[in-house]
């Protein structure tokens, strides 16, 4: 009979970090221990302007990259008899495998996919980036039964067309429609097809003042500008 020890983990089964993917196989890995360490990574890009005759040169914003996070995810079943951590192993290795390499369509032709729950960053949709896997004990068998895996992942939006990821940040017409809903979380799907609906909305509204010859104010002038 197994010792207890062999089934003790940091966080209970529904504490844990888990990896789903929502798009192709419809995979799932729950970590068995929490992560110890997790490194949070942004990148924003800062263009130097040299002013002639200027002291120093000035910065001007460019762009923002997406935001990453690196973990470690420690698998261990040494104690358990007759256990193998080799289909949880195989099923990180598929979140990096494109979905249908061989099918004519583009949007096949891509890894999947993923959310990550339980995380610092709750809800995050992101693709993995790298993936170190290390196993470091086998069974007699040669079955893997302890490995540590290094994931890095990156942040990405709904799957497009031909399988581009959409940012997240994308904005619409109304103001702050899609303003994320604290520092962590992006936008949800629901909140920008509130903004879309919203905007037409607008663009309508100010459209029929237009055709009245009605006085139009700065900021619909600006709106209609905008939306043409």
């Amino acid at each position: 009979m197994p010792s207890p020890q062999a089934f003790r983990r940091n966080s209970g089964d529904d504490e844990r970090l888990l990896i789903t993917a929502i798009d192709g196989f419809k995979g799932q890995l729950r970590a068995h221990y929490n992560p110890k360490e997790i490194s949070l990574e942004k990148t924003v890009t800062w263009a130097e302007q040299k002013g002639k005759g200027a002291n120093r040169p000035y910065y001007e914003f460019t762009a923002g990259a997406a935001r990453t996070m690196t973990m470690e995810l420690f698998f261990d079943v040494a104690e358990i008899k007759g256990a193998s951590i080799g289909m949880e192993l195989e099923v990180l290795q598929r979140m990096t495998l494109p979905l249908n390499p061989e099918s004519k369509d583009e949007a096949e032709r891509r890894p999947p996919m993923l959310e990550l729950t339980h995380s610092p960053i709750e809800s995050f949709r992101c693709v993995i980036e790298s993936l170190i896997v290390k196993v470091t004990m086998f069974s007699r068998a040669m079955q893997p039964v302890r490995a540590t895996a290094t994931v890095k992942f990156k942040e990405v939006g709904d799957a497009g067309e031909k399988g581009r990821i959409k940012p997240d940040n994308a904005r619409g017409s109304t103001k702050d429609a899609l303003r994320s809903k604290s520092n962590w979380q992006a936008a949800e799907a629901e909140d920008i097809d509130a903004a879309r609906e919203q905007a037409m909305v607008d663009r309508g509204n100010v459209v029929r003042a237009h055709n009245r010859k009605k006085p139009i104010s700065d900021e619909e002038r600006a709106m209609f500008k905008d939306m043409k």
